[in-house]
């Protein structure tokens, strides 16, 4: 009986669709999983138009040149010192991850 009613769900589940069918409901279901999250589907798109608005009103920069917590030559001269990669994020108050991008 379980493994009729297995067999059953597996063929129910596979069912023959076109591309384009399985791209819609992929798309609607994850559509209506953000938005029982309470996240819009179209935040990038909106984010992107409103930057742009900015930009051409000359309001948004961006990002400036030289804002990182801490400088990458830091890192080296730490790592130069003998120290280890957690002990460096740590005297950086940086994540290791962030270290390694700046030793290399």
């Amino acid at each position: 009986m379980v493994l009729a009613v297995t067999a059953c769900m597996i063929a129910c589940y596979c069912r023959v669709s076109s591309w384009r069918q399985k791209n819609d409901s992929q798309e609607a279901e994850i559509t209506r999983w953000l938005r029982a999250k309470g996240i819009s589907p179209h935040r990038r798109e909106r984010q992107q138009a409103g930057i742009a608005v900015a930009k051409n009103r000359g309001v948004y920069r961006g990002r400036q040149k030289g804002t990182t917590k801490s400088k990458p030559t830091r890192a080296r001269q730490l790592r130069k010192q003998g120290l280890t990669i957690p002990e460096t994020a740590n005297a950086l108050a940086v994540s290791e991850r962030t270290v390694f991008r700046y030793l290399t």
